[in-house]
């Protein structure tokens, strides 16, 4: 066997070194140019509640965050759970510069709470300019490309981290209810919520929302939702100052029949009265195969589909109805325009998280949606499928009294008393 003497050793050393050089130098290169674009478009987050004094009000500071400006007028966009419960907000811009906000439509943010996102405005003061960042497409995604986060972990303003993508697409996580994340290895902490994830380019291709832990703090997996989407619920904010979803006018759940793949049966529960749905002939019992070419495995993978749809859109739904195949043209509505107490149901989403529609068998009001970032409301966890009994005290037959009662009470739900399985159990809600 042949031994290469020192000579040829280092001959060899420096061979593999000229061979690696470059792709090392551009990669860091692409990472510094990146953090540098970026980190001029991310503000740190100050959210503050009023509190009242013998001196008079003064506002304490409850949580912070990061925002990502999205324009050069100084729209920024954050997460809900960052501003949430905020009367008062300052910004400190990457340079040090602070900054106040301005109110949109009389509010300080403008929330879409079934993708957990939020609008803010900076206020500009002395012909202040501010940096706009860049979004990419999130469309072309891939598992394994590098990417950087942009945010203020634990209150240390302007920190870059960075990592690859683990997996896209993801849905059925539980933090919103209309999910489509990115999953990373990325280390997000507390302060990171609302900052953007980055390309090589320094590009946006996400928002930094969630982590998977059992500790509270970074353990390998984090979640950003993709800027297609990010830039949808903008738009439509900005537009109309709420985001319009398609809507079919079905409550499903999923049924599980497959331990090996994790695939569900998606099967209808209910069909609501005069819907889009019910008008073209869809029941109860029902399983959804496909919508739109798109099989359909999951009750998560088919919300996706149907609230990523614009208003005025038709879906090509395909059920398996006691085993026959049966397709259907169902044009989408937007759910609260279309739906009585129109308003009220959008209050009552965006103070407590909550939906609540008719059971069309029996009349009888339930809880469609629990909002999982909205927990903390609850002294005792609302369920999806709760029969309500009374609300504030009142006792309620059908959705007509129910909105009634909570119209009444300014859109405030004091407490409700539910039906789950057989039994009674009272509720008290808080939304503070």
């Amino acid at each position: 066997m042949w031994l290469p003497g020192n000579k040829h050793l280092k001959a060899i050393s420096i061979i593999f070194f000229i061979l690696l050089l470059p792709g090392s130098l551009l990669n860091a290169e692409n990472f510094e140019y990146a953090a540098g674009t970026a980190t001029k478009s991310v503000i740190y987050i100050s959210v503050f509640q009023k509190i009242s004094t013998s001196e008079g009000v003064k506002y304490s500071k409850i949580g912070y965050g990061s925002g990502t400006i999205i324009n050069q007028n100084g729209f920024v966009i954050t997460n809900s759970h960052v501003v949430k419960g905020g009367e008062y907000f300052q910004a400190m811009l990457y340079d040090g510069t602070e900054c106040t906000f301005e109110k949109i439509n009389g509010r300080f943010y403008i929330s879409d709470s079934a993708t957990d996102l939020s609008v803010m405005k900076l206020e500009q003061k002395d012909g202040r300019k501010f940096i706009p960042i860049s979004a990419a497409s999130s469309d072309n995604l891939k598992a394994g490309q590098w990417v950087i986060a942009v945010g203020s972990p634990y209150g240390l303003k302007n920190s870059i981290t960075s990592g690859v993508i683990s997996s896209v697409g993801r849905y059925d996580v539980g933090f919103t209810e209309i999910e489509d994340f990115i999953q990373t290895d990325v280390p997000i902490n507390p302060g990171n919520s609302g900052g953007p994830l980055v390309n090589q380019s320094g590009e946006m291709i996400g928002i930094n929302t969630a982590i998977r832990t059992v500790s509270g703090g970074f353990q390998g997996i984090s979640f950003a939702i993709p800027s297609n989407m990010v830039i949808r619920v903008f738009n439509e904010i900005i537009t109309f100052g709420k985001v319009r979803r398609g809507w079919l006018g079905l409550l499903v759940k999923n049924e599980f029949i497959d331990s090996e793949s994790g695939n569900y049966d998606v099967r209808v529960v209910s069909v609501i009265e005069n819907s889009p749905a019910q008008k073209v002939g869809i029941k109860e019992g029902d399983i959804v195969r496909e919508i739109d070419g798109e099989i359909i495995n999951s009750k998560g993978e088919m919300l996706k589909i149907v609230k990523n749809s614009p208003v005025g859109n038709s879906l090509e739904m395909v059920i398996d109805r006691s085993g026959k195949i049966k397709s259907y043209k169902i044009g989408l509505t937007e759910k609260n325009s279309y739906l009585k107490h129109g308003k009220s149901r959008e209050i009552i989403m965006e103070k407590y998280g909550l939906e609540f529609d008719t059971d069309s068998n029996k009349n009888l009001v339930v809880v469609t949606y629990v909002s999982p970032f909205r927990i903390e409301i609850h002294r005792d966890m609302l369920n999806t499928g709760d029969i309500i009994l009374s609300v504030n005290g009142s006792r309620i037959k059908n959705i007509d009294q129910f909105y009634n009662v909570v119209d009444k009470s300014s859109y405030n739900i004091y407490g409700v008393e539910i039906l789950r399985n057989s039994s009674r159990i009272g509720i008290r809600l808080n939304d503070k």
